[in-house]
């Protein structure tokens, strides 16, 4: 099995894929409204580039490529510069009053940087992790100020790094042994990092990864997998719901399919399914048992039919053909760097599927890469692609890759 570190490193690379896939898409998408060439060069200035405000990144586009910065470089993902010693760990605190969400990114930022010049030295001792560690508390005082759904992602990147200062750091304090006796550093790799986050995630606030069922899209012409008819897409649910009736009527014609959400998160999607369209038999699965429990005391008296259940989707519990339908929205993609994750969670699927089932996997990635990932550990019967843009007016595109089970 992979170790935490490396887990950190592929979760980090598809985040970056992430932040840079919707950043080029955003300038792609303002740089063809332009008009004008000559006009958009007269205005431009010596510099050669006219400056705007939607050249600048939001401040979430700069959180999503902190974290990556911080798993992917304790993660070994960058190697050490050549020359020169790691510059000295702040010994004075600055002042952050004044700081705005995007500075306080910015400095967890650098402080990685610095973090990782002392690591790679073997220099990280636990006295300067714990210089580190006093502006992270300082930080933790500033953000109170801030939105609370800015300032709980904040703080999950700062414990993310406080664990990762520890596990790199040499000859502890003893403040250090004792946060970790008390299970204070987590990583993205541990369930109780998600628990903990999901504990302080008010209920009724979802993340989606990707789309959710009633979701827009461009509307457009496709043509399910085995069918000859041409049908018409204005929402997602549109694409996703020729598969799930025809999953289910090779068993019986009456019967609701059976479907399995892989990595459910606190995603509305399955809840939605249930109440708008009438798909019941669904079991959600995650990795955190706090969210599983929370979802399941707030669902379950209006979807009774539905269930949740803590598992790893490497190692499904379920019994051989237990399923028509599964479907995966982002939870192959954060593990696709590790070939044996990947390959586990395929082939887990893939036996949990009834012959002529339906593997859903809902992604940024084209088929070149998905499909090519899914056929490399599965001989599926067949595979293809849908690809959508959400919304009307956007450029970003979405696939969802459809493999049926032999």
């Amino acid at each position: 099995m992979p170790t935490a570190t490396n887990c950190l490193g592929w979760i980090a690379h598809f985040e970056f894929f992430w932040v840079d896939r919707i950043w080029r898409e955003r300038r792609l998408h303002m740089a063809g409204k332009k008009q004008g060439s000559s006009a958009q060069k007269a205005s431009q200035g010596p510099s050669g580039k006219r400056k705007t405000d939607s050249d600048a990144w939001p401040w979430w586009a700069y959180l999503l490529c902190t974290v990556v910065l911080i798993l992917a470089m304790f993660a070994g993902r960058f190697t050490a510069g050549d020359g020169g010693s790691p510059k000295a760990a702040r010994k004075v605190v600055p002042d952050m009053s004044k700081w705005d969400n995007k500075r306080l990114v910015k400095r967890i930022s650098d402080m990685t940087e610095e973090a990782m010049a002392f690591s790679k030295k073997s220099q990280l001792t636990g006295e300067r992790a714990e210089e580190f560690e006093e502006e992270l508390a300082e930080m933790e005082r500033v953000i109170e100020r801030l939105d609370e759904k800015v300032a709980r992602k904040l703080r999950s990147v700062m414990n993310v790094m406080r664990g990762l200062l520890y596990q790199n750091s040499v000859n502890h304090t003893e403040k250090q042994m004792e946060r970790a006796k008390d299970g204070q550093y987590n990583s993205f790799a541990d369930p109780r990092h998600w628990d903990k986050q999901y504990a302080e995630t008010p209920e009724d606030e979802r993340d989606d990864w990707f789309v959710s069922w009633d979701d827009p899209v461009y509307q457009q012409a496709f043509t399910p997998m085995d069918s000859q008819a041409t049908l018409h897409a204005t929402k997602v649910k549109d694409l996703v719901r020729p598969y799930l009736v025809s999953a289910s009527g090779g068993r019986d014609a009456t019967a609701s399919p059976e479907i399995l959400m892989l990595g459910c998160g606190n995603s509305d999607m399955s809840e939605k399914m249930y109440k708008q369209d009438g798909f019941e038999s669904i079991v959600n699965i995650d990795l955190s048992g706090v969210l599983v429990d929370k979802l399941r005391s707030h669902l379950s008296a209006s979807c009774p039919r539905m269930q949740w259940l803590q598992m790893d989707m490497t190692n499904l519990t379920f019994e051989d053909s237990s399923f028509d339908v599964i479907i995966d929205k982002g939870s192959l993609d954060a593990v696709e760097q590790n070939v044996e994750v990947l390959a586990s969670a395929v082939r887990e699927s893939c036996r949990s599927l009834r012959p002529g089932g339906f593997f859903l996997s809902i992604t940024f990635h084209e088929a070149r890469l998905r499909i090519a990932q899914l056929q490399e550990h599965v001989a599926w019967k067949k595979c293809q692609t849908h690809a959508f843009q959400k919304g009307i007016g956007t450029h970003k595109m979405y696939y969802m890759h459809v493999c049926q089970h032999p």
